[in-house]
């Protein structure tokens, strides 16, 4: 075992690479069947169809409800609007491929990375906590013959940039535009008490040597990865502004959205709405944050006097956009990809 395999070993098992890839198929080799008897050859690539279809199956079963009622407020949105939502929400695809472009320093072609995202975007929806497209991503760089280090980096600073830059948008934003991104029904009060109880949350998590080495390694491996592009800071620089395109065009969809069902916020509320939702979403465990997603969004926009009812029905709205309709169009790209062997 290399070096490079030893060092990404904890990141890789972090983020299920190994476990997610395993049987896709090997770049270049003309499978054998493995699968044989009763007069039916299946191969490795028809066997990962077939067990995608039934994790679908699974996945999206319960889920018919929320689909018919999301499919219900497409219909009284507004068309321009919802239009504008999607070529919004296409856009993130074009940003997230040209900084996998940048980072990796040229050496991945634009038009097939931008489809291994579009294939990606499927696996994503039907794993929990991003799990999915991080693994597809990993495999596509190995294939395009990146190490397993770099794969390893330049998929760990991808998600770095993208958390880091969505921190700085809120930042920024609400600076610039103080008066639009404080709900009425929250004061200042609660908002410093709030911010109190997590100073003194995250002091008790540090005094607890399990967590403060958790905390410690991982902020040693940020550094470690982050550093690998010290000589290549305006590539770095540029993904962060590609991170944050990609951040404003998401929020740019959702607030399309939320104008589509008559409802009126500034994009500065827009952003902290949206990155409260899908960080509850980020801490549930269901396909694509299905669900959780869903019910931060909900909540953020009643604490800004939205009625429950509007509130459901633009966020079902957004999440057929960025869910449901993304989901059946990548699942082509997804075939397609497969086929010719994207992830190795």
């Amino acid at each position: 075992m290399d070096k490079g395999i030893r060092y990404s070993s904890k990141f890789t098992d972090y983020i299920d690479i190994k476990k997610l890839a395993t049987n896709l198929p090997k770049a270049g080799s003309q499978a054998s069947p493995i699968v044989e008897g009763f007069g039916l050859r299946l191969h490795r690539s028809q066997l990962i169809t077939v067990g995608v279809m039934i994790l679908v199956l699974a996945v999206l079963g319960p889920q018919q409800d929320v689909f018919s009622k999301s499919l219900i407020g497409v219909q009284q949105a507004s068309p321009a609007l919802l239009l504008a939502a999607v070529a919004s929400f296409g856009m993130t695809f074009v940003f997230g491929a040209a900084v996998y472009c940048w980072l990796s320093d040229g050496r991945l072609r634009f038009g097939r990375t931008l489809v291994a995202q579009l294939a990606a975007n499927f696996i994503n929806r039907l794993l929990p906590a991003g799990v999915g497209g991080i693994g597809a991503n990993y495999r596509y760089l190995k294939h395009e013959h990146h190490s397993t280090t770099q794969s390893a980096t330049i998929v760990f600073v991808n998600n770095t940039l993208g958390f880091v830059g969505n921190i700085i948008l809120v930042v920024l934003l609400a600076w610039l535009f103080p008066g639009s991104a404080v709900p009425a029904q929250i004061s200042p009060k609660l908002i410093l008490w709030s911010l109190v109880m997590t100073i003194i949350v995250a002091a008790l998590l540090i005094v607890i040597p399990p967590v403060r080495r958790r905390l410690f390694a991982a902020y040693r491996r940020t550094v470690i990865e982050l550093s690998r592009y010290r000589r290549r800071l305006p590539t770095l620089g540029l993904s962060l502004v590609g991170q944050m395109a990609l951040t404003l065009a998401n929020v740019l969809a959702f607030w399309l959205c939320l104008r589509a069902v008559g409802i009126d916020l500034s994009m500065v509320a827009a952003l902290l709405i949206f990155s409260f939702g899908f960080g509850v979403g980020a801490a549930t465990p269901t396909p694509g944050g299905l669900g959780g997603v869903e019910a931060g969004l909900v909540g953020a926009l009643v604490t800004y006097s939205i009625a429950a009812p509007t509130a459901l029905a633009a966020v079902l709205v957004y999440r057929f956009i960025s869910y449901w309709l993304p989901l059946a169009v990548s699942s082509l790209f997804f075939v397609y990809a497969t086929r010719r062997h994207y992830f190795g």
